[in-house]
């Protein structure tokens, strides 16, 4: 098996038992009343949720359909599918980053806390790509 296979077989495991975590999570809380804490949650897991699709996407963008024709060298194609995936992590929470700086300015607390959030799983989703692709 070669290292992109290895490194998506493998992320896309830790991002999947993340998301499985968090929704735990959520549920436990929704059971125990706690609301508004269940909904954040399930904001950290529509995140990753994206970044999941992003993956594939990055991932069907560079290797393509399974045994097609792959004209770089495994290690050209290993750095591009980095690339690739590393752009949406500057292009998806730029939204997020300026409704962050937005509410900050409006005092609104709540829409604040959200967009922190979201931020701050894309990081969490970032590093871990980071610590995989490198293990590699």
């Amino acid at each position: 098996m070669e290292k992109h296979q290895i490194l998506r077989e493998e992320f896309i495991k830790a991002l999947n038992n993340r998301i499985t975590e968090t929704n735990s999570h959520a549920e436990f809380l929704k059971n125990d009343d706690s609301n508004d804490e269940a909904m954040l949650e399930k904001i950290k897991t529509n995140v990753m949720d994206i970044f999941h699709k992003m993956f594939n996407a990055s991932y069907n963008k560079v290797y393509g359909k399974p045994n097609s024709k792959i004209e770089n060298s495994e290690d050209e194609n290993y750095k591009n599918l980095y690339l690739a995936y590393m752009s949406f992590f500057d292009k998806i929470p730029s939204q997020w980053i300026a409704n962050h700086a937005k509410a900050k300015e409006h005092n609104m607390y709540k829409e604040q806390l959200i967009e922190e959030i979201k931020i701050n799983t894309a990081n969490e989703i970032k590093d871990m790509f980071i610590l995989f692709y490198k293990k590699y």
